[in-house]
């Protein structure tokens, strides 16, 4: 079973929206523990695809990263991601120089 805590402000209206419409949003595109039972397509979309939004510096989403400093990813955090994203793509695309 998931436990999910959420901060103080969450429950101010209309934080509570806006937080959940990005939680429920986020949830729906890629959901991380489906990973194993999904078709190698799919992956190889998601991979690349979070590989992409990470060299654009797109993830995390700078909404998160406002109120959440400590979540801004270096560079070196960027690469090792984006490898991670690439060891899980059956297709190994993107793969960073190591």
């Amino acid at each position: 079973m998931r436990k999910w805590y959420y901060p103080w402000y969450s429950y101010i209206t209309p934080v509570n929206f806006w937080m959940q419409g990005h939680i429920d949003e986020g949830r729906a595109e890629f959901d991380m523990s489906s990973w194993g039972r999904r078709r190698a397509k799919w992956q190889h979309h998601k991979a690349k695809g979070s590989i992409e939004l990470l060299k654009e510096g797109e993830m995390p989403l700078p909404s998160y990263t406002w109120l959440h400093p400590q979540a801004r990813l270096s560079v070196e955090e960027r690469a090792a991601l984006a490898n991670f994203f690439s060891d899980l793509d059956p297709g190994k695309v993107g793969r960073e120089e190591r």
